[in-house]
């Protein structure tokens, strides 16, 4: 567990100590900022490779290639390639997202969003907003 405005940048390497830059994010790279970031390691078992579980708390950001993301907290599962953005109270998650890089940006509120950027894929609990275009 890390605490006081926590960053985290993340993406493929072709090898291991090489650094991403954050403003020129790989394919499937990303940032994440929190007050609180709790991190577990799951191993590999018989059935299912090692994965990591990713917890952002407190005035939790979320960046990608074609997103950018607030919430109260944001959980990420590697196994599901898996965003939970929630909120608490009547706040709510929001999210502005491209369909395609470069195309306009779209926004969602809501109180909580499961969202897949790999595969495309942004679902809605107790929706407040949604600005888009076609």
């Amino acid at each position: 567990t890390f605490h006081d405005r926590v960053e985290i940048v993340y993406g493929p390497v072709d090898k291991p100590l090489e650094v991403i830059d954050v403003e020129h994010l790989p394919k499937n790279g990303g940032w994440m900022r929190s007050n609180r970031l709790h991190v577990t390691q799951s191993e590999k078992t018989e059935t299912t490779p090692a994965y990591n579980v990713v917890v952002a708390s407190g005035n939790a950001e979320l960046e990608g290639r074609t997103f950018h993301a607030r919430a109260d907290s944001i959980t990420y599962d590697e196994s599901k390639e898996l965003y939970v953005l929630r909120s608490i109270g009547n706040r709510k998650a929001t999210i502005w997202r491209q369909t395609t890089l470069g195309g306009n940006r779209n926004r969602a509120d809501a109180q909580r969003m499961d969202f897949i950027p790999s595969r495309n894929i942004l679902k809605f609990d107790r929706t407040t907003g949604l600005d888009g275009s076609q």
